[in-house]
């Protein structure tokens, strides 16, 4: 199945605007929609951006005014009038939507919903916007290749046919009226032929479906804006990738309510659990319901098995039916093929929340995935929601809950860190570790398959938890990356977030046919996401065990300055070093303060940046020379590295030190090396709940992760857009060749119309367009060709053309050298000091990446790149430009000519504004931007786009 969605998610919200003819009703149903999981603390996925009416006096013009909707109206009528046409005459229509499509430009819609919107469009309107119709009768229903119910009496048609029951029908609209692919059909209702007056019968049936036509013009606005709907290259439909010839059935709007109005509430907070599939003889329900017993759950348990035999003292049942109350949570652990019928069990009891632990499922195969999806259409048809299948379960260690509803056999400790993995191995072997590491956990969640709740869903709660200070999140798909990154940035203001992410592909740069196409892995992405949240990322286990640990007891800093104290050459060297790989410098005291703190520490000792007690220094040298430097105001942050000395009890060094760095304004990170002689003072500072390692360049890089720059994170994900200049580069983004590239002319409009500078250019066709072209010599010619991408490496590029005669003879060459060529793109030859390439790549699921970097041919060569998430901002490009090894030569490197980056920044913030704005493009490559040292300026040389 090759299909293209109506609308992707991660481009963001879907922008709808409603055509109406009277009072609109059906697009306010959907504005209620919009503004009920709104005030449900969740973001919803449409917006209401503007209003059409081709009647002036419609009575929607006032809700829209009194709701604060942009309103724009043309009189349809006295438009036809004018042109002195009838109503049908559907050259005047285009006349006519031509207009209307110029009124509606600024509301920068994606989509129109034909809310009773009488008049049917035309391709004018229809080759800018995706439309959706809500139809009052149910267009599902041929005879042969015809919609018997189509057109403007699909009412009457439908009684006249003396069908027994009516729905309200949804589809795209074409220029065909009722003629485009059907989407959703309304619950049906029975016709009451006891009304025996034919105009009472067809009011009466009317007014009901036209109140079904109004949620269900909502409902599809909404599916289509969750990213549930799309077309392929035939115009036919699949929802949740599966083909709907007929649309999609709903049989109830009490079933599949939107997952943002549905609650999670029964996970962390149940005040009633039941386990079904928990046994006697053991197993792993066995050892929930112990683990829930064990760790002293709150509420009420209940066990349903087959044979109704009690558990660990658990009164059993044989059916969710038979219970008293219903469960606020319910843990599903029997095999795989007993899923489905317990999970519709709990939602025929009303419970909504469920916890699979079930494994069986996509994981493997295709008849797993296929059960998988089975049971997902059990939990949205009862408004539930599902944690897994194929998780370890749940844990929370409120003392006002107690709920250890996981099969782990440690019992975790309580403490500030909140566990969300997506594996389950991967958390049994974490908490198997935790108390060696001495970590505490306040919530624990096995995302499991991620067949309906993700890792955002669960920071969503517990970015508000007053028990959790660091979330740990191990994840192997991002499955919403627009979402997850505006959760993620939410929570990083609150709490600290961990990230370890693995399942790290290149396979689709592969594929990718630019520089930053095959620069700008999926890994790149997330990578750019993560940073751009303002979230920690690691790369092992033991990065993830270890920084969480340290954020959970070390508060974050500011500043590049540390100081360190030790007792040997080798490890302050060891740390050294690594700090300043990680960019931290190591100031050193005055010397007045050196000469108090040498009077005090043997001679031998050193006082510079590390202080070195010596091996022999007494347990009160650590804790002097960490108090000094604490105080001194010098710096930012302070590491203390011991290396076990035979003659001195590391655990009395550690107890020393415990009350200057409890009391000290700055964190202190300790590193006491050695599995057995370290292992007394690492014990003393983890009962006093400190941070500390086993090695030194573990403590530098502890060190560089929770250096605070969470600063990033006040930054405006939604940055304004031009509509109008959107709309603009939505045309010119039409003109592409069959492989999705655009026309070298086209792009350099687009660049142009961002105010992006390019080096003045013209294109010619023909040998004899020469003599007319304004340019100034010498001048480059390139080869404009489909086939052609790379044009300097298949020799499609001639340089230093001097004169008219040598262009004459370029242009010649070129046209003779390949043939089917479009014309040939000649340009003004730039005075190149610098050359530069600004690119984007989409990526599935995360959404857009910019890069920046040393250009010119040899850009993959040398990958001298940075990259970040857009939309960018003066101060993230100008960090970019900080992380390049390149950026010297914008400060003058060697005697060469200093650059204004300021002119550079600009330009990247306004291709920033260009990817934004245009979503539907899928790689760019300005390169070279070339500094001209003749005009004094950037400019774009070459540009390459596919969308």
């Amino acid at each position: 199945m090759n299909s293209k969605l109506v609308h992707d998610p991660v481009n963001g919200r879907l922008r709808v605007i409603g055509f109406v003819s009277g009072s609109g009703n059906t697009l306010w149903k959907a504005l209620e929609l919009e503004r009920e999981i709104t005030a449900n603390g969740e973001e919803s996925p449409f917006e209401i951006v503007g209003v059409f009416s081709s009647r002036p006096d419609a009575k929607a013009r006032n809700t829209a005014e009194a709701e604060g909707i942009p309103y724009a109206s043309l009189d349809i009528k006295e438009f036809h009038k004018k042109h002195d046409a009838p109503i049908s005459d559907i050259d005047v229509r285009a006349l006519f939507d031509t207009e209307v499509a110029k009124l509606i430009e600024p509301f920068g819609a994606d989509i129109i919903l034909l809310a009773g919107y009488v008049w049917a469009t035309t391709d004018v309107i229809l080759s800018k916007y995706k439309a959706v119709n809500v139809h009052p009768a149910d267009l599902s229903v041929m005879e042969g290749n015809e919609r018997i119910f189509a057109g403007a009496n699909g009412v009457g048609d439908t009684i006249s046919h003396k069908y027994t029951d009516i729905c309200s029908s949804s589809h795209i609209a074409t220029n065909e009226v009722d003629g485009g692919p059907l989407l959703m059909l309304s619950p049906s209702f029975e016709i009451d032929y006891e009304i025996e007056e034919e105009d009472t019968l067809k009011r009466t049936v009317l007014k009901e479906v036209n109140n079904q036509s109004r949620h269900l013009g909502a409902r599809t606005i909404y599916e289509i804006a969750m990213g549930n709907f799309s077309l392929d290259e035939q115009g036919k439909v699949y929802y949740k990738n599966n083909p709907v010839p007929r649309g999609v059935k709903i049989n109830s709007w009490e079933e599949n309510k939107p997952v943002q109005l549905r609650t999670l509430g029964g996970f962390l907070k149940p005040k009633s659990v039941v386990v079904i599939g928990a046994s006697a003889k053991g197993g792993i329900g066995n050892a929930l319901i112990k683990n829930i017993n064990r760790f002293g759950f709150k509420g009420n348990v209940y066990v349903i098995n087959r044979s109704g035999d009690s558990v660990d003292g658990v009164p059993a049942y044989t059916s969710v039916e038979d219970l008293e109350e219903t469960p606020d949570l319910a843990i599903i652990t029997t095999p795989s093929s007993g899923v489905e019928s317990a999970v519709e069990e709990c939602g025929m009891k009303g419970t909504k929340s469920i916890v699979c632990i079930s494994a069986g499922f996509k994981e493997t195969g295709e008849e797993g995935e296929k059960a998988e999806l089975r049971v997902k259409e059990i939990v949205d048809k009862y408004n539930m929601r599902l944690l897994g299948p194929n998780g370890m379960g749940i844990l929370n260690t409120d003392p006002d809950v107690n709920l250890n509803a996981t099969m782990l056999y440690h019992l975790p400790r309580k403490g500030n860190i909140a566990l969300v993995t997506q594996s389950g191995a991967i958390g049994a072997a974490l908490l198997d570790y935790a108390d060696e590491f001495n970590l505490g956990f306040s919530k624990i969640a096995s995302l499991g398959n991620l067949m309906d709740i993700d890792a955002s869903d669960l920071m969503e709660e517990l970015k508000d938890d007053p028990q959790t200070s660091v979330i740990m999140l191990y994840l192997e798909t991002i499955p919403n990356g627009r979402r997850f990154l505006k959760v993620l940035k939410e929570t990083c203001k609150s709490k600290s977030v961990v990230v370890l992410k693995s399942g790290i592909s290149e396979a689709g740069a592969l594929a990718a046919t630019s520089h930053t196409g095959s620069i700008a892995g999926s890994d790149s992405a997330v990578e750019a996401l993560i940073e751009k949240a303002g979230a920690i990322r690691v790369d092992s286990l033991e990065m993830l065990y270890m920084t969480a640990m340290a954020l959970s007891k070390l508060k974050r800093f500011k500043g590049k300055r540390i100081g360190v104290v030790t007792n040997a050459g080798g490890p302050g060297i060891l740390i050294t070093d690594r700090l300043a790989k990680n960019g931290f410098e190591l100031p050193v005291m005055s010397d007045e303060t050196r000469s108090l703190l040498a009077e005090k520490l043997y001679p031998e000792a050193a006082t510079g940046n590390p202080i070195d007690v010596i091996a022999a220094g007494p347990p009160e040298h650590y804790a002097l020379s960490l108090d000094i430097m604490g105080k001194s105001g010098l710096y930012d942050a302070l590491a203390l590295v011991c290396v076990p000395p035979a003659t001195i009890d590391t655990g009395e060094v550690a107890e020393a030190c415990v009350p200057v760095i409890s009391n000290l304004e700055i964190p202190v990170l300790s590193c006491f090396i050695g599995p057995s002689l370290g292992k007394p003072a690492r014990n003393v500072l983890n009962k006093h709940d400190l941070p500390v390692v086993e090695y030194p360049e573990m403590a530098a890089d502890i060190l560089k992760l929770v250096n605070d720059k969470r600063e990033q994170s006040s930054m405006d994900l939604n940055k304004k857009i031009d509509y109008t200049r959107k709309s603009k580069a939505n045309l010119l983004l039409n003109e592409k060749y069959s492989s999705g590239y655009l026309k070298t002319e086209k792009a350099m409009e687009l660049l142009e119309l961002y105010e992006i500078p390019v080096a003045k250019w013209t294109f010619v066709r023909y040998e004899e367009e020469v003599e007319n072209i304004q340019l100034k010599f010498p001048i480059v010619a390139k080869v404009e060709h489909e086939k052609v991408i790379h044009k300097s490496d298949e020799g499609g590029v001639i340089l230093n053309i001097r004169d008219k005669e040598d262009l004459k003879n370029a242009v010649k060459s070129l046209s003779e050298k390949f043939a089917g060529l479009e014309g040939i793109f000649l340009q003004e030859q730039a005075n190149i000091g610098m050359e530069m390439i600004v690119g984007a790549k989409f990526e599935p699921t995360v959404g857009h990446i910019c890069l920046l970097g040393a250009g010119g041919v040899a850009v993959e060569l040398y990958k001298d790149v940075s990259m970040k998430i857009p939309p960018l901002e003066d101060v993230e490009v100008k960090e970019m430009l900080q992380n390049l090894k390149s950026y010297k030569l914008f400060k003058g490197f060697r005697g060469s000519e200093s650059l204004p980056e300021d002119k550079f920044i600009d330009l990247v913030v306004c291709f920033s504004d260009l990817i934004m704005e245009n979503p539907q493009i899928t790689e760019m490559d300005i390169n070279p931007v070339a500094w001209d040292s003749s005009k004094k300026q950037f400019v774009a040389l070459d540009c390459r786009i596919k969308a």
